[in-house]
């Protein structure tokens, strides 16, 4: 704990932020060729069925970045996307959540697989709540 403290206390003087930062090299400004948008938006695999959107979004809501997010129920799975504010946001999101188990206090959960999505989670893909055009969650 001491050495902790100490270390908060050097990178304070030196005006650097304490506060986590991750490894990567900031998203380039110019996009690769055939790309018409920077993909921000995770998908995440291996959430429990009976899980809600709400959350989801908590488990979210502490990351960086973190904008939106959207369970979809394919072939009897529930997958999940989330939304960020930038790539390099996205990328630290899934070094934290991939291989991690959805549910730590049940131990036959399945362990949550991330990567970054083929397409961002637009606002038209979101569902109103309480929209009686989509069907309940379970039926």
């Amino acid at each position: 704990f001491p050495l902790v403290l100490f270390l908060l206390l050097v990178l304070a003087r030196r005006g650097q932020s304490i506060y986590m930062q991750a490894p990567y090299p900031a998203p380039a400004a110019e996009l690769p060729p055939g790309l018409s948008e920077v993909i921000t938006t995770i998908y995440i695999a291996g959430i429990a069925l009976d899980a809600s959107e709400r959350e989801l979004a908590n488990m979210l809501r502490f990351a960086p970045g973190f904008e939106r997010s959207r369970l979809v129920k394919v072939k009897g799975r529930l997958n999940g996307f989330a939304r960020f504010t930038t790539v390099r946001d996205a990328k630290w999101a899934i070094r934290c959540l991939h291989k991690t188990p959805f549910d730590l206090n049940d131990p036959q959960s399945s362990q949550l697989q991330c990567f970054m999505a083929k397409q961002n989670l637009e606002d038209h893909m979101l569902v109103p709540r309480g929209d009686p055009s989509q069907p309940a969650q379970g039926q």
